[in-house]
């Protein structure tokens, strides 16, 4: 409760969602929901923000798979800094992997 992270817009570090190149892989921009306003009293500010939960979204086009490929890994990283009423915690980056079997 009563935590938030920041959105893209804002000066502060808003939370992405890099995915790591691939030559198998057409990758899009993510998708972000619309960001609710947070109002900083003691600067008088107001920023853009998650308080609620969310649902980042990216589409990942799979091009030509060479025939002898049973497995593909989609790699990257989230990167955010929550804050709540009371502190900012130090930004984070966190590691993310997808383990996807090929079908053929």
């Amino acid at each position: 409760k009563k935590m938030h992270v920041y959105a893209p817009g804002t000066n502060y570090r808003a939370i992405t969602v890099t995915l790591d190149r691939n030559p198998l892989l057409k990758l899009s921009k993510p998708v972000y929901p619309k960001p609710s306003i947070y109002i900083f009293k003691p600067l008088k500010e107001q920023v853009l923000v998650y308080s609620d939960p969310f649902k980042l979204s990216m589409n990942i086009g799979v091009g030509t798979i060479p025939l002898r490929t049973t497995r593909l890994t989609i790699t990257g990283t989230l990167s955010y800094q929550a804050c709540d009423d009371r502190v900012c915690y130090l930004p984070e980056s966190v590691p993310l992997e997808w383990n996807l079997v090929v079908a053929r």
